[in-house]
């Protein structure tokens, strides 16, 4: 986290900027669109469909069985 909002972006207009190239760099090509939408989200945007384009799906394993 700390790189990712201290090294690997800056703030404007009280917004975080992400610089991608440095976040591959870093954390491989694969993981850029799961930084970038987490990146969005703490900014306070919304997430469309095309935001979500090479984020991978989580697995059946990830999910909690739901106990009623």
């Amino acid at each position: 986290m700390q790189f990712i909002f201290e090294t690997a972006s800056v703030q404007e207009n009280g917004k975080y900027v992400l610089n991608e190239s440095l976040v591959a760099d870093k954390f491989g090509q694969e993981n850029v669109p799961s930084i970038v939408a987490f990146v969005k989200l703490v900014n306070g945007e919304e997430l469309e469909e095309k935001d979500l384009e090479g984020v991978p799906y989580p697995s059946r394993s990830f999910r909690r069985k739901a106990t009623i």
